[in-house]
């Protein structure tokens, strides 16, 4: 197991960001608002929603830009998770 991957952190609290900030995320989450995230490499973006998703019980969904560059394959593979329901999560995010 990777450092990264043993100390990541596994619920909201455990990040050390201004938790005004992970409020306003997990309240838009739940309002079904979309977000756009972004900041430089290593500063809790990924592991921020991933640690929501887990106390949301929500299933992720992940795109990167750099992965998909066109419209169609995005709405491909959203498209298609959102009319699916999770096996054993309540939500997806």
């Amino acid at each position: 197991m990777s450092w990264t991957e043993k100390y990541k952190p596994e619920k909201l609290t455990d990040i050390k960001i201004d938790s005004s900030k992970l409020n306003e995320l997990k309240q838009l989450v739940k309002e079904k608002k979309p977000v756009i995230i972004y900041g430089n490499t290593g500063t809790g973006k990924t592991c921020s929603v991933y640690a929501l998703a887990d106390e949301l019980n929500s299933e992720i969904v992940e795109i990167n830009a750099t992965d998909l560059r066109d419209k169609e394959n995005v709405n491909n593979i959203i498209g298609k998770s959102s009319e699916q329901q999770s096996l054993f999560k309540s939500n997806k995010i």
